[in-house]
């Protein structure tokens, strides 16, 4: 049966045509990388250029990034922005998503397709997610693990309508969840635009996610509805989220969004050693004091963007 099916290579029964080389790519290649610093640190510029070859670009977010008298403090381009006010940083990000939207058809920055938000204080295998699907909204799923002085980690990602649920102290202490269903209640005003619950928030760790561009117009306009009404990141980021993949999947079994639970530590995680840092594609966060575990990282970074436009050989499993 096998014979009759498939044809013997070896007796030149079957012309076998060669096909053009396959290189190694980054999955990147084509997304933006929005490296964000709550604080002034210049100095590690050099290090975060690393992730250069595997992006389309870079872009840098730093308080006082451009010192220069004549240039506004608010000043933003796809390359960097001075944004002082992290709390509400996704405002930043969305005009960093409208400038792509507005790159003119045919330019390099058209070719952009999706943004890669993190810390400059996080890390991130690129070559690690070769196999991710690019099409969906990622957002962290990490469990709640205390360090070593008890502090909660996470905070995990999760919606609720009640915050007896959770008592993450941004609810129990700040009332952002109030802030949250203010701006729930004005959405649900642009009648048949989004799938909106105004009784409901959501929380989650936001140091790392991505989203592809053919969401940021919805992350821009609703952005601009939690930002008036200054809702916090690390709810803000979450809720918006969470509306657009209800509003957006084409059934209500097929999310948009990824949780992805690779990642190592949480918002206020500390002290990765060199095997945490090599054994997970991401994490949050560096101690960029610590050289030994920086270096194993920013030299994985190097070996692999060695690596890309290497050929990649197909494994080749003989006909028996």
């Amino acid at each position: 049966m096998s014979d009759a099916l498939i044809p013997d290579m070896s007796k030149g029964e079957t012309e076998v045509l060669p096909l053009p080389p396959k290189l190694l790519e980054s999955p990147f290649k084509n997304s933006l990388a929005v490296v964000r610093w709550n604080s002034e640190h210049p100095e590690r510029f050099p290090l975060l250029e690393k992730y250069a070859p595997f992006f389309h670009d870079l872009h840098f977010s730093m308080p006082n990034y451009l010192k220069d008298e004549d240039v506004p403090a608010d000043y933003h381009n796809l390359t960097h922005d001075s944004a002082e006010d992290s709390p509400h940083i996704y405002i930043d990000l969305a005009k960093t998503m409208k400038l792509l939207l507005n790159a003119p058809e045919g330019s390099r920055e058209a070719e952009i397709d999706g943004l890669l938000y993190f810390h400059f204080d996080a890390w991130i295998d690129p070559m690690g997610y070769v196999d991710e699907d690019f099409s969906k909204i990622w957002i962290p799923d990490i469990p709640d693990i205390p360090d070593e002085l008890g502090k909660p980690g996470g905070p995990r990602f999760e919606c609720m309508t009640n915050k007896e649920k959770y008592p993450w102290w941004g609810f129990v202490e700040a009332d952002f969840h109030e802030q949250a269903m203010a701006a729930a209640r004005l959405i649900e005003q642009h009648e048949g635009k989004y799938v909106v619950n105004t009784e409901e928030w959501c929380v989650g760790w936001t140091d790392i996610y991505y989203v592809p561009k053919k969401y940021f117009a919805d992350y821009i306009f609703l952005s601009g509805i939690f930002g008036a009404l200054r809702v916090f990141h690390e709810v803000a980021v979450p809720t918006i989220i969470h509306i657009i993949d209800q509003s957006r999947r084409a059934h209500p079994s097929l999310s948009i969004l990824h949780r992805f639970g690779e990642c190592w530590g949480s918002c206020c995680a500390k002290d990765p050693d060199v095997h945490d840092v090599l054994f997970n594609r991401c994490g949050h966060r560096l101690d960029y004091l610590n050289e030994i575990v920086v270096n194993a990282h920013y030299n994985r970074l190097e070996n692999e963007a060695g690596m890309i436009g290497q050929q990649i050989i197909e494994p080749h499993f003989p006909v028996s």
